[in-house]
């Protein structure tokens, strides 16, 4: 006959274990879906955190645009008004990056705040991967 000491511990046993396996197994299992989360899951799940992790090379793609390209486009809003003073400001702006091919695609656009100007669209680049020189850039609406 098994103790009542013993019993007790074999049932701890198995609902820790039950547990670490609720929890961390779907992890394990969907680990791979993860790596192939949209960018709007990206977006909503950055939304949620304090701090965010950039790849070296992610960076460097979005460094890129702003250097060879964005910067101009920013000064042309230059001017008294609120809309022109958020739209030349790069603190106002989002940043989308993602593997292509032998690049990135970077998208870039105002960000969306109460209180911000109206503004849709933005402009969509493709990075070398290698160069990191814009190959493509195209405006949205």
């Amino acid at each position: 006959m098994i103790s009542l000491k013993k019993l007790n511990f074999y049932i701890e046993t198995f609902f820790f274990s039950a547990i670490f396996l609720v929890i961390f197994l779907p992890r394990v299992i969907f680990a791979d879906d993860a790596k192939k989360s949209t960018p709007g899951q990206c977006y909503k799940l950055s939304l949620e955190c304090d701090a965010i992790l950039i790849k070296g090379n992610y960076f460097k793609a979005a460094q890129a645009v702003y250097e060879q390209d964005l910067k101009n486009e920013l000064a042309k809003f230059k001017g008294d008004n609120d809309e022109s003073r958020y739209l030349s400001n790069i603190n106002n702006y989002d940043f989308y990056v993602e593997p292509v091919n032998d690049g990135y695609k970077v998208g870039v656009g105002p960000t969306m705040r109460p209180g911000a100007p109206d503004y849709f669209g933005g402009i969509h680049y493709v990075v070398d991967a290698k160069t990191f020189k814009i190959l493509k850039r195209e405006k949205v609406r």
